[in-house]
């Protein structure tokens, strides 16, 4: 029952590695796949220890070393290397939100009205305030609506350039780390493949015992 549950459990592995590279979320793709292959792992170790079984398994056996060194170093690479620099640029798009958070606050101060944010188009941070409010100078009308004006104003011009300089970056590099990953596991294909072999051997044995329970 534990090895139909676990067989059960497994996606197609070939597929999901030939997957990769079209998986919106690699980091995801790549954690589900090597948690499936750490079941596999467990059921195989306490097979090889327990059963006859191992001589049909025996590439499974063999492949367990190579498949947990390349498990061990994706892994470092998905919880350490790989983020710290998208974690900075992350901090920094925090940072910014909220001294634009604190810039609204302190213009609805200033004007004596509730202030919003507002898109419009490829445009942040507009600020859009009633339209019978006197703004100082340095506001400039960017569109209208019945009853309100939204603005720029210099410092928010250039929070919205950055900001949208820190979203770009951050998607570039989430990209290039995601197919960095799925390179480092397509080229481990060989590893794999001999990991699934004996995962193949061991589904079409499992088959034939329930078969031969099912007949008594």
């Amino acid at each position: 029952d534990r090895v139909r549950r676990i067989l059960a459990s497994v996606p197609d592995v070939e597929r999901h590695l030939l997957g990769l590279k079209q998986s919106r979320d690699v980091k995801k793709s790549i954690e589900s796949l090597f948690n499936s292959f750490t079941a596999l792992i467990d059921l195989i170790n306490s097979i090889s220890i327990h059963s006859a079984l191992v001589y049909f398994i025996k590439s499974s056996v063999e492949a367990i070393h190579g498949i947990d060194k390349v498990m061990k170093d994706v892994t470092k690479s998905l919880s350490v290397d790989a983020d710290e620099e998208i974690q900075q640029l992350r901090q920094s798009l925090k940072i910014l939100l909220k001294e634009l958070d604190d810039y609204k606050l302190e213009q609805g101060k200033k004007l004596g009205s509730v202030v919003e944010y507002r898109d419009v188009g490829k445009e942040h941070f507009l600020l859009e305030v009633r339209a019978e409010v006197i703004v100082p100078k340095e506001y400039f009308a960017m569109s209208r609506t019945k009853g309100h004006v939204r603005y720029w104003t210099p410092y928010l011009k250039d929070s919205a350039t950055k900001h949208d300089e820190l979203i770009e970056m951050i998607r570039l590099k989430t990209e290039g780390l995601q197919s960095k990953l799925a390179d480092v596991c397509m080229s481990e294909a060989g590893v794999f493949k001999d990991f699934i072999d004996g995962i193949s051997s061991l589904d079409c044995l499992q088959s034939m015992a329930a078969y031969a329970e099912s007949m008594g």
